[in-house]
């Protein structure tokens, strides 16, 4: 592996000892050698750029690739190389593909697949057999296979019996359950957020309360289960109140949004832009202030990109029928950074690279001698505009091409 000296880079490692300091960092064959100032290093690569950055990878909870099944909309190397162009050097690979990460054989053959890319791939089981939310999926074989986290992704689990025996049987073991709360029934053939501006556009609406039942009796269940439950991505602002009042009486829940939640509103589908159809829906400027809100005082826990990938079949056409998702994961930093900007870098940082490894167990990359490296670098106030041109990822569905924003990814260093 090459040698790199960083040189000049303000450190964003929150809760280490270079945090907030400008150092050059030396890294050979994937690992930290030395930090200072004024290192030097024969033959390395130099990495310098006004007001550089420096962090831990970020790290991405909700990564929806379809492969195997739906290659043309994304593979698993084709995703790997547009989270490294969006500064993401790890992320769980949600099950959905034909067949799903039900069984130990897909989980291996992802897992392969990412292995050339250096991206660290965490895979996500099934939490049912065929995501068909019938019957408990095999957890103990998935587990072994490598998967750390089970759930049906955008599937909500109908049946409360069903997500009651997922939470027992991984209560005493480090696996979690991850569901998006949602009542089915109210969403019924929904498309948009139910309020004024659906009745406007003659769309049919999903109204929050949807949502709301849905956390609602998994917050009972994670309750009387004395267990443990990740929800997201959270888009309602009495939903975050619910996630606040449930964690202060001890309720072992976390929660996560993504942030076009944080920056786009219901506005955005005045133009029919089936780019901006979503699951959940984008929802009203309320919603936004109190998601924000909930990210400040940590009622919810982290950032995802929710990367959900579309070819142009299932997004070119009428709206009502048009497919849901956004691809996410190049506009990930930048998009978040644009949302909260009136947040601190530091505090964003945790959001994207520590708090979802914590959730995980996983060790937050560090700049210690001899460490591994995986790191991302970045200019955190320089402009960035994306255009299909220059992007990674198969599916070019984002409503976000030709609009500027803040925060620009160099480079990832992944040893």
């Amino acid at each position: 592996m090459e040698k790199i000296l960083i040189k000049n880079a303000r450190a964003v490692f929150p809760g280490q000892p270079e945090n907030g300091t400008l150092l050059d960092v030396l890294i050979e064959n994937g690992k930290v050698v030395r930090t200072g100032t004024a290192l030097v290093a024969d033959s390395a690569r130099i990495v310098e750029a006004e007001n550089l950055h420096i962090a831990p990878g970020f790290f991405d909870f909700s990564v929806t690739v379809p492969e195997p099944g739906f290659e043309y909309k994304e593979t698993v190397v084709s995703a790997c190389a547009a989270a490294k162009k969006g500064g993401i050097t790890s992320f769980v690979l949600m099950p959905d593909g034909q067949p799903c990460n039900d069984n130990k054989g897909v989980t291996e053959y992802r897992l392969r697949q990412a292995a050339a890319s250096g991206v660290k791939l965490i895979p996500a089981g099934a939490l049912s057999k065929g995501m068909e939310g019938k019957e408990l999926a095999e957890m103990y074989d998935l587990s072994s296979a490598g998967c750390r986290l089970f759930t049906d992704n955008k599937n909500r689990i109908k049946n409360s019996k069903l997500l009651q025996l997922a939470l027992l049987y991984t209560k005493p073991s480090e696996a979690l359950i991850m569901h998006t709360p949602g009542d089915a029934y109210v969403a019924f053939n929904g498309v948009m957020n139910e309020g004024e501006v659906s009745v406007r556009l003659g769309l049919r609406g999903i109204p929050a309360l949807s949502e709301e039942l849905g956390l609602l009796r998994d917050i009972y269940l994670v309750e009387y289960c004395d267990s443990k439950l990740v929800l997201g991505p959270i888009s309602c602002a009495r939903s975050v109140d619910m996630i606040r009042e449930a964690k202060a009486r001890g309720v072992k829940i976390s929660a996560f949004t993504a942030p076009q939640y944080l920056l786009l509103s219901e506005e955005e589908l005045s133009a029919y832009d089936s780019n901006v159809k979503l699951d959940p829906p984008l929802r009203a400027a309320a919603d936004i202030e109190a998601l924000k809100a909930g990210l400040a005082d940590g009622t919810l826990d982290f950032l995802v990109s929710d990367h959900r990938p579309e070819d142009v079949e299932h997004k070119l056409v009428e709206f009502e029928h048009a497919a849901f998702g956004m691809s996410g994961l190049e506009t990930f930093f930048s998009l978040s950074r644009t949302a909260l900007s009136a947040m601190s870098l530091e505090k964003l940082i945790v959001l994207i690279s520590v708090n979802p490894r914590n959730m995980l167990a996983i060790p937050v990359p560090s700049l210690e001698p001899g460490s591994s490296a995986e790191f991302v670098l970045f200019q955190p106030d320089e402009p960035v505009i994306y255009t299909p041109e220059n992007w990674q990822s198969l599916s070019k569905n984002s409503p976000l091409f030709g609009k500027e924003l803040k925060g620009k990814v160099l480079e990832v260093v992944i040893g």
